[in-house]
């Protein structure tokens, strides 16, 4: 799942690089992708598994279906769609995406 990201990150680094794709569509491709994301989350919310676990495996394999569209064409090289997704899952700043259901609660600091 690193390889993904690092190799989607390559493969954004070398698309801006050579001017090939800019940062506004790539921004755009990351909107899709949490868009897509969140509809398979509200889909499994509605008919959650036996833990909170399993349903959030299966956020995780549903998000991971989807290809994308990037500069109007379909993005076919899967690891560009899943390494993104990944990335804005760990993202430092505020994740975007995760794959268990209560992955915000989750993150925040325990209170003592």
């Amino acid at each position: 799942i690193l390889a993904m990201g690092l190799k989607a990150d390559e493969e954004t680094t070398r698309l801006a690089k050579n001017n090939e794709i800019t940062m506004r569509k790539f921004e755009d491709f990351k909107e899709q992708l949490h868009e897509h994301w969140k509809h398979c989350k509200r889909e499994n919310l509605r008919k959650p598994l036996e833990t909170t676990e399993l349903t959030g495996q299966q956020i995780l394999d549903d998000s991971l279906k989807v290809d994308g569209y990037l500069d109007g064409q379909i993005v076919s090289q899967r690891y560009l769609s899943r390494g993104t997704l990944h990335s804005l899952a760990n993202s430092t700043e505020e994740p975007k995406v995760g794959w268990h259901p209560q992955f915000i609660e989750k993150l925040e600091p325990s209170v003592s």
